[in-house]
């Protein structure tokens, strides 16, 4: 019986990388799987290095063929993560604001009897 809610997770992501591929293609794909669809309202994306190309690339992101246009339709959050502390404060607060859930890693180790190593989220790492 899973016992352990997450109120939400943040997704970090360096808005100023010129495109998402390689390893943080990996890590977003490993990422998704951990959490599942049904966790992707408890996500918030936060973009770093907030710039005029920052705001194009976002944009890029959260259009339809973009690689954060699937969890936003399903209810994810974009945030810039500011550089001040009180602001970056008010980031975590808004995290731990949102309804507690269940990872999809945690569903399947518990209803199906996974262990870490066979979960879904772990063959997107092979």
């Amino acid at each position: 019986e899973i016992k352990e809610f997450l109120p939400s997770l943040l997704y970090i992501h360096r808005i100023d990388a010129p495109r998402m591929q390689g390893s943080a293609l990996r890590n977003f794909g490993t990422f998704k799987q951990l959490c599942g669809e049904e966790f992707y309202k408890n996500i918030m994306l936060g973009t770093t290095y907030a710039t005029t190309i920052g705001e194009e690339r976002e944009t890029q992101l959260r259009e339809k063929g973009g690689f954060w246009h699937a969890l936003l339709q399903k209810g994810s959050e974009i945030v810039r993560i500011p550089r001040e502390q009180d602001s970056a404060r008010d980031v975590i607060f808004h995290l731990t604001s949102k309804d507690p859930a269940f990872l999809n890693s945690q569903l399947e180790m518990s209803t199906m009897g996974l262990s870490l190593d066979e979960v879904s989220a772990t063959k997107t790492i092979n």
